[in-house]
């Protein structure tokens, strides 16, 4: 249930990360196990709670590229994130690296 989509490499919207909680929700609740059960009862009732932060997120994260003027920064740094968590395709280890050398590379451009 991640909140970052890796295809895109922005937020999931408030409705697709709702349909997700309820996707998972449901699933869970199929699975017959006393602690799923629970952790399934509380994804439903925590309706709305779990995404309530990603409107003010999203609406931060407009501003982002106009305060540093390069939207392609903005999807660097989410993707070196995606890479930090591990919530990306482990194919190519370098990626993590590869992507923190383009943000010194861009610091560099900025700063002379």
């Amino acid at each position: 249930m991640e909140f970052v989509d890796a295809e895109r490499g922005g937020l999931r919207n408030v409705e697709e990360m709702e349909t997700l909680r309820g996707v998972v929700a449901s699933l869970m609740g199929e699975i017959p196990h006393p602690k799923v059960q629970v952790v399934a009862e509380r994804l439903k009732r925590q309706k709305g709670e779990l995404v309530k932060y990603l409107d003010p997120l999203q609406e931060k994260l407009a501003e982002l590229p106009e305060q540093v003027g390069d939207c392609e920064l903005v999807r660097l740094c989410l993707l070196e994130w995606q890479l930090e968590k591990g919530t990306t395709p482990k194919g190519n280890p370098n990626r993590l690296e590869t992507c923190r050398q383009q943000l010194l590379q861009w610091k560099e451009e900025v700063v002379n």
